[in-house]
């Protein structure tokens, strides 16, 4: 899965190729607590439109990668529905 993600994620970077890929960070600061929340996928729904209207990317990746103490993940975006995963 992983080695996978990695070729969508540089899929732009193949030589006469139409799709475009951006990773968007589903987490946010852990001291927002679950009051930020609301705010984060303010700012990931924002990030995703702005991508796909800019028509420089047709793939949107939602990543979690950077979950850890300091950082939460917007639990609404997660897991993903299933028109996302493969």
């Amino acid at each position: 899965m992983n080695e996978d993600l990695e070729r969508i994620r540089q899929i732009g970077l193949v030589k006469d190729n139409q799709f475009s890929s951006i990773t968007i960070d589903i987490t946010y600061a852990s001291e927002k607590g679950a009051a930020g929340m609301s705010a984060a996928l303010d700012v990931v729904c924002a990030e995703a439109e702005e991508a796909v209207r800019s028509k420089e990317y047709n793939i949107v990746i939602l990543s979690d990668r950077a979950t850890g103490p300091d950082r939460i993940r917007s639990r609404r975006c997660w897991p993903p529905p299933p028109c996302t995963t493969t």
